[in-house]
């Protein structure tokens, strides 16, 4: 058992947090009845937090650790428990069995709970619902991910929904930046209208959440909701083009180089560096929209960026994040050599493709199929332009090398890859015309199969 001296200072009394009076009091906005219970309350948060993020701690001794809480009464106590379950799943190689433990926790306690919890009590318990079902879906496949965010979706807003905003504007504003981080993280899963009105929905509350927040005095949230935000205007920004693509991106660019500005590689490295890969990718967008020297500039930048945060993913410890990290690099480098040419070019090409390789070993196909369809994509253009570039036998083999990475796009039959194999169509006719410009022997071996079922059905489109 922990003993911890501070915790005699609290003076706790939990029959306070479940005085039926206090919903109607928070209703009307006057804080001044909550105000001690609620940092009562805080304290013993941070005092969980601290000990389930303790390194050493064993997720098995988790319980023990926290025995402290007993005297403490329900349902206060069991919320503590699962908050702590929950912080020790963000640390832990069992974190699905931590944060499933947790979600029951949390479920069982918005069903067994009468009306009369205290609000504050029943909000902290939805956004703690909502932020381990959103963290499970990260880790999740890409099926399931989406169900696992829609639920968290629902349960910040429940959250939101207990309460207004005036009663307690921080809580307010960390509900709020959770569901638009979540809407983030669900928009780019999701393709078409749907996705793009999740995205467009992030960005707003992430905008509302950020009025709340001092940089002096919530450091911490201020760069989390200005990460969030960038995230979501650059994802607006790749769905998008022309004047409303740049918009979006230069916005994203600026909120992101805020974030970085104010915040040490040494508080967090692993944030630090998602924060360096947004900036890079939105940096690349715009090397991508951007035309001449300028477009190259920002590709190059875009590059040191991605490079620096690379380093810091580990494959066995942010297998995601690693595999992102890769693909991004290899777009960057596709792009520059594209603008670049010649050998210097073919170079650059030659190294995307083995970054999108890399990255195709943790995207698989089952597990992230948009992911892996992109990859795949990418990888075909590398090989395309490779191609462009080389004459002969070398240029040959990069056209038939990028028809591969094409048809395995095509011959997928998932449905969230429909928006991914037109653009994979769009490679493949491509590939096609330069085979045509060639003069390359239509009997040579592409695809095989693929080219034996169609014969010139494809090929009849670019003639």
């Amino acid at each position: 058992m922990i003993n911890d001296p501070g915790l005699t200072k609290l003076e706790f009394d939990p029959k306070v947090l479940q005085n039926p009076t206090t919903a109607s009091r928070v209703a009307q906005g006057d804080s001044s009845f909550l105000e001690i219970t609620t940092l009562e309350l805080q304290e013993l948060e941070k005092l969980v937090v601290d000990i389930a993020s303790l390194p050493w701690l064993g997720h098995g001794d988790l319980g023990r650790a926290m025995e402290f809480l007993q005297p403490i009464s329900e349902p206060t106590r069991s919320y503590l428990w699962a908050l702590g379950h929950a912080v020790k799943a963000g640390n832990s190689a069992h974190s699905a069995v931590l944060y499933s433990k947790a979600i029951s926790e949390f479920n069982r306690l918005l069903k067994s709970t009468p009306d009369s919890m205290d609000i504050i009590l029943a909000v902290k318990i939805h956004n703690g619902l909502g932020n381990c079902l959103a963290a499970l879906g990260e880790s999740s496949n890409e099926g399931d991910a989406i169900h696992l965010l829609l639920d968290a979706v629902a349960s910040y807003k429940e959250a939101l929904n207990c309460f207004p905003r005036k009663s307690s504007p921080l809580l307010w504003a960390k509900v709020c930046a959770n569901l638009g981080a979540c809407l983030q993280s669900l928009g780019e899963r999701v393709t078409g209208l749907e996705g793009t009105r999740h995205l467009r929905e992030s960005v707003a509350l992430s905008t509302e959440a950020q009025k709340e927040y001092n940089r002096v005095e919530n450091p911490q949230e201020w760069v989390d909701t200005h990460q969030n935000l960038g995230a979501a205007l650059l994802s607006l920004g790749v769905r998008t083009d022309g004047e409303e693509a740049y918009h979006y991106i230069t916005e994203a660019r600026k909120t992101l180089e805020e974030a970085l500005a104010h915040f040490s590689a040494g508080e967090n490295p692993v944030k630090c560096a998602k924060i360096s890969m947004n900036l890079g990718l939105a940096l690349c967008r715009l090397g991508e929209i951007c035309e001449g020297d300028e477009g190259v500039i920002r590709l190059r930048e875009s590059i040191a960026l991605l490079n620096n945060s690379a380093n810091e993913f580990k494959k066995d410890s942010y297998p995601v994040m690693w595999a992102q990290s890769r693909s991004c690099l290899g777009s960057a480098l596709s792009l520059l050599g594209a603008r670049l040419g010649g050998k210097t070019g073919r170079a650059l090409q030659e190294e995307a493709v083995e970054f999108f390789r890399a990255a195709l070993t943790v995207r698989t196909r089952e597990k992230w199929p948009q992911q892996w369809g992109m990859t795949q994509m990418g990888m075909g253009n590398a090989y395309l332009r490779i191609a462009r570039i080389e004459d002969g036998g070398v240029g040959a083999a990069n056209i038939l090398l990028a028809l591969w990475a094409f048809d395995k796009v095509l011959d997928a039959s998932d449905e969230n890859l429909s928006h991914i194999r037109d653009i994979a169509i769009n490679g493949r006719i491509a590939a096609l015309k330069l085979r045509q410009v060639r003069n390359l022997d239509q009997s040579w071996p592409l695809t095989g199969e693929r080219d034996m079922k169609e014969g010139s059905s494809l090929g009849d489109q670019v003639s």
